[in-house]
């Protein structure tokens, strides 16, 4: 396998000699990059000794024909940034090309791991997980920090994952690597909300749980993942796109198309009111009448625009004649897969951990009894993949 290693600007950039050698001392190839902050800390002559090779450097990028960066790129079958730095993380996560690291990092076309290294304030700071979120909803893996005494002498999280665990994490990565890994995933969650007036709304008891643990699934799995979720406070690791109204997630879902693989998790409301009051609704001893028009239908017009070799998954939640009802949506929307389930039992359905859910395509159907949705997020994917 040939790793490519870039270091940048952090005191534990000594720790990468560790990390070269135990790729090496399994057989893997190892070219280095090091920033111009990297080399404060340590030579490119000691990675030179250690490689039997030139390190690179935006220095001999700039003395070189252009398309180094390119040739780089190509060459790695996987791209480790150990140690990344705050700055670091910022410029790959918005691409800001300055320099060589930056360049080969938006040429390369698989999974990149970084291995975050600072100060506990600086790691929780809210630009620094910005770039961490935008990093993992792009399909990369951000590798756990440690947690004790820092380079600053104080005590916290932010120290890098030690050379050992980072090889074990990366090799057990790229070993077990998924048919999802590299797709891309848009998956939409959560209910809308459609409003009467400026307080009231017509929605869906939808938490948002199911698409949110789908999401974060396929993310583990190494797909760039899309989430774009009605309102929900539930915590997700990735990038969401938050919505409010059926026709403001149609609209986001349009904008993120083709995708590779889409999933409509959401409870999408069926309808709107026709002429919303800019004022809140007095109360009187009047009847009012409520005139609702149609939301468009988000799965339908996915699966009209739907390109060469894209799987479109459906979900129904249903009270009665479960698996007729889902067999008739599976065929009218021309999906690949609908899962179904039941809502109204006591403890199944909406804000419940646990269902039975129905996988249904048009030759098999398979059952998932009494699940819980964390495993049902991984039997899921399993589905998914096996029809790949």
């Amino acid at each position: 396998m040939h790793v490519l290693l870039g270091i940048t600007g952090s005191i534990a950039a000594y720790k990468s000699c560790e990390i070269l050698r135990q790729f090496q001392q399994h057989g893997h190839k190892v070219k280095v990059i090091m920033t111009d902050a990297s080399q404060q800390f340590i030579t490119s002559k000691t990675f030179e000794g250690l490689t039997e090779d030139q390190v690179y450097t935006s220095n001999w990028f700039t003395t070189t024909k252009g398309n180094a960066h390119i040739h780089l790129a190509r060459w790695a079958d996987v791209f480790i940034i150990a140690p990344a730095t705050a700055h670091s993380l910022y410029k790959c996560a918005y691409g800001k090309a300055d320099d060589l690291l930056s360049n080969v990092y938006l040429a390369f076309d698989k999974k990149t791991f970084f291995a975050p290294a600072m100060n506990t304030q600086m790691l929780e700071d809210a630009s620094v997980q910005n770039s961490l979120a935008h990093l993992t909803q792009k399909g990369d893996e951000i590798l756990d920090v440690g947690s004790g005494e820092l380079a600053c002498k104080e005590i916290g999280l932010g120290k890098m994952m030690e050379p050992e665990d980072i090889f074990k994490t990366v090799i057990k990565r790229i070993s077990n690597t998924s048919k999802l890994f590299g797709k891309k995933i848009l998956l939409t969650a959560g209910a809308t909300r459609e409003y009467i007036d400026p307080v009231r709304y017509i929605s869906s008891p939808s938490t948002g749980l199911m698409g949110i643990l789908l999401a974060q699934e396929a993310l583990e799995r190494g797909a760039k993942v899309t989430l774009v979720s009605g309102p929900t406070d539930l915590p997700y690791k990735g990038e969401m796109v938050k919505v409010t109204s059926a026709d403001e997630m149609f609209e986001s879902t349009q904008s993120f198309l083709p995708c590779d693989i889409f999933v409509g998790a959401a409870a999408v409301a069926d309808y709107k009111p026709l002429n919303p009051s800019k004022e809140k609704i007095k109360k009187t001893n009047e009847d009012i009448t409520l005139t609702c028009t149609k939301n468009p239908d988000i799965l339908s017009y996915v699966s009209q625009q739907r390109s060469q070799n894209q799987f479109i998954v459906g979900f129904a939640a249903e009270t009665n004649n479960i698996i007729e009802h889902a067999k008739t949506k599976l065929k009218s929307k021309e999906l690949d897969m609908i899962v179904a389930n039941q809502v109204h039992q006591e403890k199944m359905g909406f804000g419940n951990t646990q269902n039975t859910y129905h996988m249904i395509t048009s030759k098999s159907i398979k059952t998932e009894e009494n699940c819980s949705k964390e495993e049902f997020a991984k039997v899921f994917w399993n589905h998914i993949e096996s029809h790949l």
